[in-house]
């Protein structure tokens, strides 16, 4: 049986639209899942962007504690023990330092902790500590 040349055109229009609208359905989840790993980077870039930020004021605090030591060794405990920053992002960041000093050892264990949350709400922190020990007299020369 022969079948008329128009019906089996009228069959082949069908699928080439359902061709058509597979195509746009696997077009648009591609979309979308580059838009959700888009959004993944970006947050983890800013979270990155943060614990940088959390790096340098803790590196900073140190930094203080390491020069009050070189000139006033005993008073290295009255620094502040907790303060807080902000960035430019407004991101606020906690800093905790403690103080940790043996009766008759030579230096002080610090530590100093920069709590924040990220942009999710997570809390996040960075830990950096040092030794400091009590400077060496010149003698005269």
């Amino acid at each position: 049986m022969v079948e008329p040349m128009g019906s089996r055109h009228l069959a082949l229009r069908g699928v080439a639209l359902v061709e058509a609208l597979v195509a746009l359905l696997i077009l648009g989840l591609s979309a979308l899942s580059l838009s959700g790993v888009q959004s993944l980077l970006w947050l983890n870039g800013e979270t990155a962007r943060q614990r940088e930020h959390a790096l340098l004021v803790a590196t900073q605090q140190l930094e203080a504690v390491r020069v009050q030591a070189r000139t006033v060794y005993d008073q290295v405990d009255s620094l502040p023990q907790s303060d807080t920053k902000t960035d430019a992002a407004g991101t606020a960041y906690a800093l905790t330092q403690t103080v940790m000093a043996g009766e008759h050892l030579p230096y002080k264990t610090v530590s100093v902790v920069v709590r924040w949350n990220d942009r999710s709400g997570r809390p996040q922190e960075v830990v950096l500590g040092t030794v400091v020990s009590r400077p060496t007299p010149h003698a005269p020369g």
